[in-house]
């Protein structure tokens, strides 16, 4: 499992990420193959911070009303246990499709932009993966520098 999985997870939520041990780790190796590690790791991101999230941490409150043969109206809180979503790395790897479009519409921005409008830029994708880079060992030298470290080493 990428380390980076977890660092965006725990950046976003408390808890810990469970995940469904080598199976998944296979289905995102595979994924990463498809589709490069930029594009994977900020599809993850997306499908974390999206607002509503796509997933449940905790059981989903439903409110069921009935009115009795009688008139009364009667109202009951559940709570729905079966809502939450258990393994969130494969909820995300089971339907990836439309974060990724948006994950590779926001990396083509980020790369077209100069360094100059990329030093003052406030794109979370931009500060995603220099943060993801900046804390996982290795992967600086596998993904390179972004366009504001070659700007600024000039």
């Amino acid at each position: 499992m990428r380390l980076w999985v977890h660092l965006i997870w725990r950046r976003q939520n408390s808890s810990i990420l469970a995940t469904a041990g080598p199976k998944e780790d296979r289905k995102l190796e595979d994924f990463i193959q498809l589709h490069g590690e930029q594009q994977a790791a900020y599809a993850w991101h997306l499908y974390v911070n999206n607002d509503p999230r796509p997933y449940n941490l905790e059981p989903v409150k439903h409110v069921d009303k009935f009115t009795s043969k009688a008139g009364k109206t009667y109202m009951n809180t559940l709570e729905d246990q079966g809502a939450i979503t258990r393994f969130p790395l494969s909820a995300f790897l089971a339907m990836p499709d439309g974060f990724l479009v948006e994950a590779m519409v926001r990396l083509s921005e980020i790369k077209s932009r100069t360094p100059e409008g990329q030093r003052y830029m406030d794109s979370d994708g931009h500060f995603l993966l220099d943060a993801i880079k900046c804390n996982v060992p290795g992967l600086r030298k596998s993904w390179g520098e972004s366009p504001v470290e070659q700007a600024e080493n000039k």
